[in-house]
């Protein structure tokens, strides 16, 4: 949405058969309802399906002769009235359509408050951005049709009144004719599109059908799909399952493809140590054998190339992993460990592990295993889960997800794509393993034949590390770090191989944009006087 809106008009009328019309009247008579509550309670739980939001507002005008001696007075006496829409707790239609019915009655009972006056006892703040209270109307016309209608003996024929000037984001108009009902969709063209609002009066239409049919479906169940809706489903589905069969469909297949691409290149530094994708790939299979047999399996190591070596060694062996964070206090991993129904945990022998029922594998910080692997035992492929995530447990005890392999690949491959990664870059593998991060981190790298820099020593040497470094290319970082390392941005050398930093976690504070922008502009070679506009176009140039 524009600060402000030129609200150029658009409209969309649909025609609906007369039974239908019906039907909805039918519906609200076994309700105690007219058709306008009908019609308000479907609008209402479109506008809910489409936005997420359970409580909102939706106006509608009222004629304002509501004394005998009014009727025949000529003038404008409409007055409008907010009616609030509570969608709470996924009502059945029925119970919501009692709910609309109510909150109709109490504002035509209280409608002789001008709407103006509402405005400035509420104390609400004008935004030029958008109408107050609400941003959408619905009206019902008493008139039977849009049809030309002779005025006491004259010729008339309808013109359009509003130009092309929309009032509202969307206003929904109706009129109930002898063998029809017509709903005539008007819209702020600067905020939606034409195929946006088809397709939202599609589902209009579809909701109206089957409210007709019952109504003790739960809002939230309400059928509203259109055959294009469901045209497009099935082309995803079938586009879903042509993706999955016809390439790499896990991260295993992902890196096997790498290794086969890139044997020699560098796919993890370490410390001045650096581990190819050949080796990488062999000490994983040779791992493997030694971790079969169990569902998930505990990686309780730290920042080295024996960690990511354990992680793809496990996914062979048939099994996701749990990571767990050496630094973490024996009652949290004991915790961790003891939910997810782990009996075997990889470790690097650094911390020592003495949980009940539990079988260690030691590696060292190659990923080579510390006991002799049994002659000709293989690896299998991986099962349907990557890896078992918890909860931090701030809020209560910590509750583990599995992410499966399909939806990390997914992942994986959206932003090896999205961010360009290819066999140049150096990226950052900052997160601890506890985090989810390390996956974004990790195998999108792997994926596209980049190298994974690790540091030993965690997210503290990373300053120190890229004054060292003249090849990092990607930064995936917590914003809450980033804002302390833009606050010592005159202290960082800064690598120029630089090209991308990744942020998530919280928003990003506006003067740390600045700063930043201003620290690329002098790397570019930007010397105007500094404004946003201007250093965004020196990075183009640059």
């Amino acid at each position: 949405r524009a600060a402000a809106s030129a609200h150029r008009s658009g409209s969309l009328r649909l025609v609906l058969p007369g039974d239908l019309a019906a039907g909805l009247e039918r519906t609200g008579r076994e309700h105690g309802a007219t058709l306008f509550m009908v019609l308000l309670a479907v609008y209402q739980v479109l506008l809910s399906r489409h936005s997420g939001q359970e409580d909102f507002a939706v106006g509608s005008p009222t004629a304002g002769r509501d004394r005998t001696e009014l009727e025949r007075v000529v003038g404008y006496l409409t007055n409008t009235l907010v009616m609030r829409a509570d969608l709470a707790g996924d009502p059945e239609f029925g119970e919501f359509l009692g709910r609309v019915r109510e909150a109709v009655l109490d504002a035509h009972t209280h409608q002789e408050i001008p709407f103006e006056r509402l405005l400035a006892d509420l104390g609400v703040d004008r935004d030029t951005s958008r109408t107050p209270l609400f941003q959408t109307m619905l009206i019902l016309h008493s008139q039977e049709s849009l049809a030309p209608e002779p005025f006491d003996g004259l010729p008339s024929e309808p013109f359009e009144a509003s130009g092309d000037f929309a009032k509202f984001d969307v206003m929904l108009e109706a009129w109930r004719g002898e063998d029809d009902l017509t709903l005539l969709f008007g819209y702020d063209a600067g905020l939606f599109d034409a195929e946006t609002i088809e397709n939202l009066a599609g589902r209009m239409a579809a909701l109206l059908r089957n409210v007709v049919t019952g109504t003790a479906l739960p809002v939230s169940a309400l059928p509203m799909l259109t055959g294009s809706d469901a045209a497009a489903l099935r082309h995803l589905a079938a586009s879903a399952g042509a993706a999955g069969r016809g390439g790499a469909r896990t991260v295993p297949e992902l890196v096997a493809d790498a290794v086969r691409r890139a044997p020699e290149a560098v796919a993890v530094e370490c410390g001045g140590e650096a581990t190819t994708y050949a080796e990488l790939d062999e000490r994983a299979r040779r791992l493997a054998p030694l971790l079969r047999g169990h569902d998930v399996v505990g990686v309780c190591l730290g920042r080295s190339p024996g960690t990511i070596v354990t992680l793809l060694a496990v996914w062979h062996a048939g099994a996701a992993y749990l990571p767990l964070d050496p630094e973490h206090p024996d009652e949290r991993l004991a915790g961790l460990v003891r939910d997810a129904g782990v009996s075997l945990v990889v470790t690097d022998g650094t911390r020592e592990l003495s949980f009940p029922a539990l079988r260690t594998v030691g590696v060292d910080a190659a990923g080579r295993p510390v006991a002799p692997v049994p002659e000709g035992a293989g690896s299998g492929g991986p099962g349907t889960g990557a890896y078992v995530i918890y909860t931090s447990g701030s809020t209560g005890t910590p509750k583990g997800v599995v992410v499966e392999h399909t939806g990390l690949a997914e992942r994986v491959r959206w932003m090896a794509e999205y961010y360009g990664l290819g066999p140049g870059d150096r990226v950052v593998q900052f997160a601890s393993l506890g985090f989810d991060t390390h996956a974004e981190e990790i195998y999108p790298a792997l994926a596209a034949r980049a190298t994974v820099v690790m540091l030993p020593d965690g997210g503290a040497s990373l300053p120190d590390h890229l004054a060292a470094s003249d090849g990092v290319t990607v930064l995936d970082l917590p914003t809450a770090y980033w804002h302390r390392l833009v606050d010592l941005v005159d202290e960082i050398r800064w690598p120029a191989s630089l090209r991308l930093v990744i942020l998530g976690g919280e928003q990003v504070h506006a003067g740390t944009q600045e700063t930043v922008l201003l620290m690329v502009s002098k790397r570019s070679g930007v010397t105007e006087a500094f404004s946003r506009d201007k250093v965004i176009a020196g990075v183009r140039r640059a």
